[in-house]
C-alpha cells in the first residue's frame, strides 16, 4: 500500500503542474470559434468575419500570455525544490484549481464585454497570482529549496505582485468603464526592474 508520501517527490509534483497549465493553455483555443458561414466567405467579407472574432481572440491571446508568465515564474521559483510538505502541495493544489478556471473566464470575457465579465476574468488572476506568491514565501520560509534563492524575497515575489497590483486595480475601474479596465492591463508589460530595484550587494 502506498504510504501517502507519493506526491511529495518535487520532480513528479512539478510534472504534474507542468501538465495542468499545458493543459489550460490549450483549452484556451477551444474559445475561438470561426462562423458556420466562414467557408463561403472571401476578401472584405471574411475580413469582417474574423474581425467579429477578435474578442475572443484577444482573450485568447492575452491569457495565453498569462498563463505562460506564471509558467516561467513557477519553474524559476520551484524548479530547484529539494523536498515539498503537505501546506505547499495544497496551496499548489488551489493555485492548480485557479489556473483551470482561466479557460472559463477568457470564454466569458471573450462573448460577454460587460463590466462584471471583466471583473470575474481580473479577480481570477487576482487569485493565481496571491497564490503563487503565497507559495514562494512559504517555499523561502520552509527553506524547500536547496540551495536556496539568494535573492531578496519582495525580488522573488515582485513578478505575482505586479499581476496581482494590475488585474486588481483593474476590477475597480471596471465598476466605471469595463474598456479602460481592459487597458489597464498593458501595465503587464511595465518590465519588474522598473517596479523593484534589485538590493544593492555589497562590495568587498
Amino acid at each position: 500500500m502506498a504510504d501517502g508520501k507519493g506526491f511529495r517527490d518535487p520532480t513528479r509534483f512539478n510534472a504534474f503542474t507542468d501538465g495542468v497549465m499545458v493543459v489550460s493553455m490549450t483549452l484556451l483555443i477551444l474559445n475561438v470559434e470561426l462562423p458556420e458561414t466562414v467557408k463561403h466567405l472571401d476578401g472584405a467579407a471574411l475580413f469582417r468575419a474574423l474581425g467579429d472574432i477578435w474578442p475572443n481572440l484577444f482573450a485568447y491571446l492575452l491569457s495565453f500570455l498569462v498563463i505562460a508568465q506564471y509558467w516561467m515564474g513557477y519553474t524559476e521559483q520551484f524548479g530547484g525544490l529539494s523536498r515539498i510538505d503537505g501546506t505547499f502541495a495544497w496551496l499548489n493544489i488551489f493555485f492548480l484549481l485557479a489556473i483551470g478556471f482561466i479557460p472559463f473566464v477568457t470564454n466569458l470575457i471573450g462573448d460577454n464585454d460587460g463590466h462584471l465579465a471583466t471583473q470575474l476574468y481580473a479577480a481570477t488572476l487576482v487569485a493565481v497570482s496571491l497564490l503563487l506568491a503565497t507559495m514562494s514565501a512559504y517555499a523561502a520560509r520552509k527553506g524547500l529549496a536547496d540551495p536556496p534563492d539568494a535573492r531578496p524575497l519582495i525580488e522573488q515575489l515582485a513578478p505575482s505582485l505586479k499581476i496581482a497590483v494590475v488585474f486588481g486595480a483593474s476590477i475597480v475601474v471596471a465598476r466605471f468603464d469595463f474598456s479602460l479596465a481592459k487597458l489597464t492591463w498593458l501595465l503587464l508589460l511595465v518590465p519588474d526592474s522598473w517596479i523593484i530595484r534589485p538590493a544593492r550587494r555589497p562590495t568587498s
